[in-house]
């Protein structure tokens, strides 16, 4: 079946698939009954709790908080009683309807005007208690854009709220919070990453299909619903903590990342090195239709790389170890420090340089400068008579990847505006999977002549596969 056909086919079932599913919200009678109709009276609204607090370093303005249901097209309503007053310390807790997914919880200020708030990914069951994100600029940023996508297509169902957080960096926040605060819910900024992360999810569905992977839609949203939500509860942990819980939010975040991971090899039955290609494909995406439409220079743009080589960085180290072992076990142990090492430096990066940095001498360590032998060349037993062909594929995996990204951004400034039709949207994002695969492709050409010497096919394989994770994950590290 072709990615195309498989992509058709993958979109309906998605939305239909779980907008069966959803769970129906209703709304509070307050109408009162007589003795007559105390049959058809209303039941007392099920509530459970949800706990949280209000950044207030950046919100500072905010005094409360009220829930929101969102209903199956996205739209957000106020939960009556849903309401509660901050602590001093910016803290609430307030009792929402329960049964509820894809909740939202809104920062309010004295007058009323909502300054912030942030997706709670369920409400869980009657009488229950469940945490919310902190509410701040990159929960506002995330909220916002989901929406954004929910209204778009009229179907919340349809997009992934937890890859939309994964993409939304803290840097990107602060880039486009400001375009929130001024224009609500007409934010150009909002509608660009809309747009820009819709294509980076068809991207990756159809790199999916372009893998041989199956999808079980259902089971991926749960999985991915549950991994934010775990996300949540650590990231409130860690700011209750204080200022010495950076590393603890680092920690969670890369545990995110692994998750959605493994959210999606059990929703694709694909391998680790598959998905992470196709999630290297939606970067691209989404980084070029942003770049094209935001500038190179932008701040909106570097966010979205910095986001990009955090998500990364995750994927790419559980591949790159993975293959070095499967060629020599004797050096898992050095991949998976320059692996630790990559993800250490990426999420503590807060501007594109030092992310550049990081993915550049990762590109060094693992596949090499050319000033002598790296954990991949070590792992093949390269040797003077095969460096050439191992240069030629490092060399196409390095300047390919350069080049692919810079056709994806003149193709997005070609056909993607701000008034892109969804079918504009969904065009680019079959483009850049086929281009993506295209690059693959003449990666494994330039390495054919491994095969000469190496002991098998396989194992030629599972070193272009360590290249492209190592050095074709992060457009940043192609200018070494």
């Amino acid at each position: 079946m072709s990615s195309t056909t498989l992509r058709n086919l993958l979109r309906p079932t998605l939305q239909l698939s779980l907008a069966a599913s959803a769970l129906v919200l209703t709304a509070c009678a307050g109408e009162s009954t007589t003795k007559q109709d105390a049959d058809r009276a209303p039941t007392a609204k099920e509530t459970s709790v949800a706990s949280g607090a209000v950044v207030m370093a950046e919100l500072s303005t905010a005094t409360s908080v009220r829930g929101c249901t969102v209903d199956d097209e996205g739209n957000v309503s106020p939960d009556e009683g849903a309401e509660s007053e901050l602590d001093a310390n910016g803290e609430f807790s307030l009792d929402v309807s329960a049964e509820n997914e894809l909740y939202v919880i809104e920062a309010l200020d004295s007058s009323g005007q909502v300054v912030g708030m942030a997706v709670l990914e369920s409400t869980g069951s009657a009488d229950s208690t469940v945490t919310s994100t902190p509410i701040d600029q990159e929960s506002t940023v995330e909220a916002s854009t989901f929406i954004q996508m929910a209204a778009e297509s009229s179907n919340k169902y349809a997009w992934s709220y937890a890859d939309v957080r994964e993409r939304v960096s803290a840097e990107l926040s602060a880039a486009v919070f400001g375009s929130w605060e001024a224009d609500r819910g007409d934010s150009e900024d909002i509608d660009l990453l809309a747009d820009s992360i819709m294509v980076a999810q068809e991207a990756e569905i159809l790199a999916w299909a372009d893998f041989g992977g199956s999808y079980d839609s259902d089971q991926h949203w749960e999985d991915e619903l549950d991994a934010s939500a775990a996300l949540s509860a650590a990231l409130n942990a860690a700011i209750s903590a204080g200022a010495d819980s950076t590393d603890d939010a680092h920690e969670a975040q890369e545990q995110f990342a692994s998750e959605l991971r493994v959210a999606a090899e059990a929703a694709t039955d694909l391998s680790i090195e598959a998905l992470s290609e196709a999630s290297t494909t939606s970067w691209y995406a989404y980084s070029a239709a942003v770049e094209a439409q935001a500038g190179a220079e932008s701040s909106i743009t570097e966010g979205v790389k910095i986001a990009w080589g955090e998500g990364q960085s995750t994927r790419s180290d559980e591949v790159v170890v993975e293959m070095i072992a499967q060629i020599n076990a004797a050096l898992e142990g050095e991949a998976e420090s320059a692996g630790d090492e990559l993800e250490s430096d990426a999420y503590a990066a807060t501007e594109l340089e030092a992310m550049t940095s990081a993915w550049i001498e990762y590109g060094n360590t693992i596949i090499g400068d050319g000033s002598g032998d790296a954990a991949l060349t070590s792992a093949l037993g390269i040797d003077i008579l095969s460096e050439a062909a191992y240069d030629a594929a490092a060399d196409e995996c390095r300047f390919g990847a350069f080049q692919l990204y810079g056709d994806l951004v003149a193709e997005a400034e070609s056909t993607l505006s701000s008034d892109s039709s969804y079918g504009e949207l969904m065009a680019f994002a079959e483009a850049s999977a086929d281009a993506r695969a295209d690059y693959r492709s003449d990666v494994e050409s330039a390495a054919s002549d491994l095969e000469g010497w190496l002991s098998s096919s396989s194992t030629a394989q599972a070193a272009v596969m360590a290249m492209v994770a190592a050095d074709g994950s992060f457009v940043g590290s192609a200018s070494r």
